[in-house]
């Protein structure tokens, strides 16, 4: 796990705080697409629950690109700042 509490600067606290909000939110991500396949296969072929399968799956892919975005995002702006810090 990581040790927010011993960052010696705002932005190794943000980027610990980062990658510990992933940590948790990966499982998360994973049951859920889980739990949304299962409402797929109980919807057996009723358009109302498959309707409902298909937003809880949209959702759940604008969820993830968001979250893994923010953090790609995260990495690219850390990876640039440090190298400038670099020279």
């Amino acid at each position: 796990m990581h040790n927010l509490i011993s960052s010696p600067t705002i932005m190794a606290f943000l980027g610990k705080a980062l990658a510990a909000l992933i940590d948790i939110l990966l499982p998360v991500i994973v049951i859920c697409f889980i739990v949304t396949g299962l409402i797929f296969v109980t919807a057996r072929g009723d358009p109302e629950k498959l309707k409902t399968a298909k937003m809880a799956l949209l959702y759940m892919v604008i969820g993830t690109a968001i979250i893994l975005g923010a953090w790609v995002l995260a990495q690219m702006i850390g990876d640039t700042l440090n190298a400038i810090k670099e020279p």
